[in-house]
């Protein structure tokens, strides 16, 4: 089931005789849910993502990353366990095969949308339209920790850290020849918020006169510049 709703607003904020602003803003949400799966089994339609009744279509399933063990610099996952109740206990592990699978956010976003102003001024106009997206994740794996040391590395991004001692509280675990304890397989470790808001296009752009185009027996001639994907802020 998709629900949702899409508004569209288009203004003149000045309209003037020579010069004119004009802005076009459309931002849309949407839901969705799945309502019913036979016999009510999951679907794993990719080893990241799941289908389940009354979940996003667009799921993220994979191990929940618990962060670094300040102590020794282990990687750490959520390991989920029920008694006989079906309380549910909430514990971590440093054993990849021991934590457990589940639901850790989608990849729909909250809203979408995009905002373009148009200036004129006789015959010169100036247009830059942004189109931005909020709220959804996006999977990235951006580290090996060590267990691809044949092959370059990124550096981490500002904000994150190596674990290098006991104590450190840290972002990224120890790096070990090899690779420590699978902390760069699949988790949620790698998922990122995908929002951002992008400069799409800038056109600036020059139409000649009526009277010289009469001369020139043409109906229009603009002569524009134009440019793409200019800026993006994530």
């Amino acid at each position: 089931k998709n629900k949702g709703v899409e508004i569209v607003l288009n203004t003149r904020n000045f309209y003037g005789k020579d010069f004119k602003w004009e802005t076009n803003f459309n931002i849309s949400i949407n839901r969705n849910k799945v309502l019913k799966l036979n016999d009510k089994q999951d679907i794993a339609y990719s080893s990241l993502q799941w289908i389940a009744e009354g979940r996003d279509l667009y799921s993220w399933h994979m191990r929940k990353w618990a962060g670094v063990d300040p102590a020794n610099g282990d990687p750490l996952w959520e390991k989920v366990e029920k008694d006989a109740n079906g309380k549910e206990t909430v514990t971590t592990t440093n054993a990849y095969d021991d934590a457990t699978l589940q639901y850790v956010g989608t990849a729909s976003p909250d809203f979408t949308g995009g905002i373009t102003n148009r200036f004129s001024y006789k015959g010169i106009s100036l247009s830059a339209f942004f189109n931005f997206v909020s709220g959804n994740k996006v999977y990235e794996e951006s580290t090996n920790d060590g267990s691809e040391p044949a092959y370059n590395a990124r550096v981490l991004k500002n904000g994150r850290s190596r674990w290098q001692k006991p104590g450190d509280v840290a972002t990224d675990p120890k790096a070990v020849y090899g690779g420590n304890k699978n902390s760069d397989l699949e988790s949620s470790r790698f998922l990122e918020d995908g929002s951002y808001i992008r400069l799409r296009n800038v056109t600036l752009a020059y139409d000649l006169p009526a009277g010289i185009l009469q001369r020139m027996h043409l109906g229009n001639v603009r002569i524009f510049l134009s440019g793409d994907n200019l800026w993006t802020l994530t």
